[in-house]
């Protein structure tokens, strides 16, 4: 992998700017598989390495539509959206 990119946010703005979703599909309500609908939602999970560098942090952040309850979900779908690994630094 290679970096596309880097940001030096605000300390507070990270994590709240990276839940953004950056597709701006909106889910349609499916009452059966208990979806409310809505934009995509956005997961973002840290990781629990023990990494060489100090003061860095490394997070998993993906968007999708909502639990489905392994059940098809009806068309239209979401175009792909991009699987992303974040690295965040403590910034001196």
């Amino acid at each position: 992998m290679q970096p596309i990119g880097q940001e030096i946010p605000r300390p507070e703005f990270w994590q709240q700017a990276l839940l953004i979703p950056e597709s701006d599909f909106i889910i349609a309500p499916i009452p059966d598989l208990r979806r409310l609908g809505g934009p995509m939602q956005v997961e973002l999970i840290a990781g629990s390495g023990i990494y060489q560098e100090k003061n860095v942090k490394y997070y998993l952040r993906w968007e999708h539509g909502g639990a489905n309850r392994d059940r098809e979900v009806p068309k239209p779908w979401p175009q792909p959206t991009m699987l992303r690994v974040v690295k965040v630094s403590e910034v001196r």
